[in-house]
This record gives structure tokens, C-alpha cells and sequence, in this order.
């Protein structure tokens, strides 16, 4: 059996007393794009920054974090340093912010390069060009000398991912990568994805089940901090068990699919409220008492889903 790339088990995220991830696994193998997808507030970014060691001092993550042979939450702050960027890297969603205004793109990029590959300045310059150039970017070798601001929202999300993968990572993770681009740059941004993904193991997490659909193998849906259903793409889309996952799935526009989309009845509930049973409950036509306690999860290990009362029972 070959090992997983990345291995999450029991993953929780607590502020105070506030508990926003919940005890999640995950598991992704080699050469696999996993799509994490729910709505604003479910707990998908704050799971990335997790496994990447970046959550805010007042937040604590407890579980582990398997990358490969390292155990990431007891690393301390100079060990993951060794690996983000170098076995590890994220794509984050607002690259305006998380590009640095005042270096270059090429400075940028160098110096990841140089950190991690132990390699000239001059040389670090040639494989930054590369990068970019692999990432879709047409004349990398002028952009190097660009800074974030004097590029467009599409430039720069590629300029993130050459960033991102520069040092040829393990394990990539994507934060909406997507957002705010127009749907041609979409197709090249996710093109691009699938691309690194026949090197090596991609994390995307999106609100959008048809960019998930378009570039994962499997899919794990969340919902207030839980995962709610997991399984392959395929299965999900043609037959989804959890009612959340079956109402994002309605949500995607289709050809032969109704003009107009139905909206999810009433709204999410704030990120930090404990709730003891099923948190969709409240917005769920098929809810139960049953509902009132925790849900187990259900089905085959491949295709795992967390309700009382599953569609296509």
C-alpha cells in the first residue's frame, strides 16, 4: 500500500472555548487532488493554515499532521520552516496581499529558491524564470523584474503558484485559487493545477463544486467545522448522501439543469456555536430527531458520509 502523502487524523482547531475544525481525517495519497469544498466559514482555510503552521497565536490545532515521515504539529516554528516551501507549499486566495509589494516578483521567487535549493543568485534567477514560465506566464524573464502591483489579478494568481511550486513541493495546497478571476483565466489557473497534479498531491479548497469537480479525483464536503461527506468526485456528483452535499452539487449550473438554481434555505450558523447534533439540521428537509445527536459516520470507507436520514438510502 503507498503511503500518504499528507495524513490529517482528528484534526481540531480551538479558539477559547470555541471549537471550529472538529476532530476531521483526512488522507491524501501521491499524484491525488482532494477538493475541500463548503461554505464561507466551514472550517476549509482554517484546516490549511493548520496544516501548514500558520494559525494565529490565540489558535490552537490539536491532532496530527503527517507529511510523510515528519509529524507536523510537533514541529517547532524553525523545523516547519525547513519544509514549507520546500515539501510543503500553499497557493493563498487574495494574492495581492500575500505577494510583498515592495520586492520584485523575481526577488520573490529567488529567494524561496535560494533558502531551500542552496543555489546561486544568478542561478536562482534562471529556475524563477522557469517557474514562471511554467506557470503559464508568457516573457517570464521580464516579469522577473515586475512588482505585484504593476500586474493583473491573473498574472499575479500565476505568479503565486510559480511561487508555490518553484522548489517542486510534495504536497501543494490551493486556497480558492480561483476567486475574482475571470472564467478564462479560471480554466488556465485550474489547468495549471492539474498539471502539477501528475507530480505530486494537491489540496484545493473552494466553495465552487464545479471547480472542484473539474480537477479533483475525491471530494470532502464541510460544513461547521466537520466533514459531512467524503468519497470520489464521481460518486459525489452523481450521488451525493449528505443533504448539504446534494444542495451544493444542485447548485452547479448544467446544461440540461433547471434555468434557475435553488438557493440553500436559511444561513450557516456562526463559526464558534457548539452544537451537539447534525449543525445542517436547521436548513435540512429530510431532519429527524435522530438529528439531535452527533451524526456517525456512515457508508463504505471509500464513499463516507455523516447523516441519519442520507439520500439514495
Amino acid at each position: 500500500m503507498t503511503a500518504a502523502a499528507l495524513d490529517i487524523r482528528g484534526l481540531s482547531v480551538r479558539i477559547g472555548r470555541s471549537t471550529l475544525v472538529d476532530g476531521i481525517s483526512l488522507s491524501l495519497a501521491p499524484q491525488e487532488t482532494l477538493g475541500i469544498v463548503g461554505e464561507s466559514g466551514s472550517g476549509k482555510t482554517l484546516t490549511a493554515l493548520a496544516v501548514m503552521g500558520l494559525l494565529p497565536a490565540a489558535v490552537r490545532a490539536e491532532g496530527s499532521i503527517r507529511l510523510g515521515d515528519a509529524d507536523l504539529l510537533g514541529l517547532p516554528e524553525r523545523g516547519l520552516n525547513r519544509l514549507r516551501g520546500r515539501r510543503i507549499a500553499m497557493v493563498f486566495q487574495d494574492s495581492a496581499s500575500s505577494l510583498n509589494p515592495v520586492r520584485t516578483i523575481g526577488a520573490q521567487l529567488a529567494e524561496s529558491i535560494r533558502r531551500h535549493q542552496k543555489t546561486s543568485r544568478r542561478a536562482a534567477r534562471g529556475i524563477a524564470a522557469e517557474a514562471l514560465g511554467a506557470a503559464g506566464i508568457p516573457a517570464p524573464a521580464a516579469l522577473l523584474d515586475a512588482y505585484p502591483h504593476q500586474l493583473s489579478g491573473g498574472l499575479r494568481q500565476r505568479a503565486m503558484i510559480a511561487l508555490a511550486l518553484a522548489n517542486d513541493p510534495e504536497v501543494l495546497i490551493a486556497d480558492e485559487p480561483t476567486t475574482a478571476l475571470d472564467a478564462t483565466v479560471q480554466l488556465q489557473v485550474l489547468a495549471l493545477l492539474k498539471q502539477h497534479a501528475r507530480r505530486a498531491a494537491t489540496v484545493l479548497i473552494t466553495h465552487d463544486f464545479g471547480v472542484a469537480a473539474e480537477v479533483c479525483d475525491r471530494i470532502a464536503v464541510m460544513y461547521h467545522g466537520r466533514i459531512v461527506e467524503i468519497g470520489p468526485t464521481e460518486a459525489i456528483l452523481r450521488r451525493p448522501r449528505h443533504p448539504y452535499a446534494a444542495a451544493l452539487v444542485d447548485l452547479v449550473p448544467r446544461l440540461d439543469g433547471p434555468a434557475r438554481l435553488i438557493p440553500i434555505p436559511g444561513a450557516p450558523p456562526p463559526a464558534d456555536q457548539a452544537i451537539a447534533g447534525c449543525a445542517f439540521a436547521a436548513r435540512c428537509g429530510r431532519a429527524s430527531a435522530a438529528c439531535a445527536a452527533a451524526p456517525l459516520a456512515l457508508g463504505a470507507p471509500d464513499h463516507a458520509f455523516a447523516c441519519w436520514n442520507p439520500l439514495h438510502a
